[in-house]
């Protein structure tokens, strides 16, 4: 199996288990709290929840993107064994011919 079709797999098994988003739920509750609490004049604090809310939804779309170049790579594992077998089969023909 490819480094990356094995990553997918991984990457699948945390987009489909319900912690996960469970998790990035109660981060972005917290961050968004936070950034609620802060003093009017705590512009810089407001900035970090911010950044750290872009930070979540930046860490579930590379997971996503783990995904499908998985997805890509056993897509083309499998055209490769295809044209392999085709050649084979073609090798064989010149052969006997």
């Amino acid at each position: 199996m490819s480094k990356d079709v094995e990553r997918a797999r991984l990457a699948a098994s945390i987009i489909n288990n319900p912690l996960f988003d469970e998790a990035l739920a109660v981060l972005k509750e917290g961050y968004v709290q936070a950034s609620m609490t802060c003093q009017p004049s705590d512009d810089l604090g407001r900035w970090r929840y911010s950044v750290a809310l872009r930070d979540l939804v930046t860490i579930k779309a590379h997971i996503h993107a783990v995904l499908q170049r998985g997805e890509i790579a056993h897509q083309e594992a499998e055209a490769l064994k295809e044209r392999e077998s085709v050649f084979r089969r073609a090798a064989r023909g010149f052969a006997n011919g």
